[in-house]
């Protein structure tokens, strides 16, 4: 079984090289963030990534679940206007299977979902963050997925939040007795805190890899790239086979393909 975990990034216009990239890899379980999904035929086509993916994928995948962090029709600080979606989209984290769902929930950590009308403090405050927690029938054997977008700060070295965020993670799939994988952009250094306490609970694949960077090489106003972001961990009972950052360029994050059998 092989699991590939990409951050989309939002504000790139690349959700139909994405869907390609990913067809030709065909992994087993794809786990997505930064994904759009709109409500209005009136949106941008650049924040329609969802349904591009769906269809390019559907046919192949035949089992999804989307986890949505907000929902707003543009970006502001006040009244500046940052981007505008011109209607409705949700964006959130998003998992498509060729295996059947045995559970699937989106459980928030941290605020709420909610109508994000100003994001002038976002840097300092965020929005608010969820995990998917989903059970996938692999053959008649039980995997337990945890996917999510990390919370964001500046330095990416964490905060009481991001400490939160890893005890949620370990107080929730710590204890599992059937094997799990935990994925996504964490938005966290290897050397902080908050990795600290995953690494206490589970394999820390880009650890144990060696992996220097899950990022191309970029800088704007927000991150920069040649670092690590994204992460995946399991459990003892997941027998890795094993692990990959691809230096695909098809968004500002590399996937990371994850290959193992239970």
């Amino acid at each position: 079984m092989n699991i590939v975990s990409l951050n989309v990034g939002i504000r790139l216009d690349n959700a139909s090289e994405v869907a390609k990239y990913l067809k030709e890899l065909d992994c087993d379980v794809i786990c997505l963030q930064e994904v759009t999904r709109h409500f209005q035929d009136s949106v941008k086509e650049k924040f329609r990534s969802k349904q591009v993916i769906d269809d390019a994928l559907s046919s192949t995948y035949g089992y999804s679940f989307f986890g949505p962090l907000w929902i707003c029709e543009a970006i502001k600080h006040g009244n500046k206007m940052i981007e505008n979606f011109e209607g409705l989209v949700e964006q959130g984290n998003y998992i498509l299977s060729k295996y059947p769902f045995l559970e699937a929930k989106n459980m928030h950590y941290y605020k709420e979902y909610s109508l994000a009308l100003d994001w002038t403090n976002w840097k300092k405050e965020d929005h608010g963050r969820a995990i998917q927690d989903v059970t996938i029938d692999f053959n008649g054997n039980s995997v337990r997925l945890g996917h999510l977008h990390g919370i964001w700060t500046q330095d990416k070295m964490g905060d009481e939040r991001t400490v939160a965020q890893s005890q949620f993670i370990v107080d929730n799939f710590g204890g599992a007795n059937l094997p799990v994988c935990i994925v996504g952009d964490f938005n966290l250094d290897p050397s902080c805190e908050s990795v600290g306490i995953m690494n206490g609970s589970f394999r820390n694949m880009i650890k144990e890899y060696g992996i220097k960077a899950t990022r191309p090489d970029f800088e704007d106003e927000i991150d920069k790239g040649l670092r690590v972001d994204d992460y995946i961990f399991v459990n003892d009972q997941v027998r890795v086979k094993g692990f990959e950052v691809l230096e695909a360029k098809v968004s500002d994050h590399y996937p990371l393909v994850l290959d193992f059998d239970i």
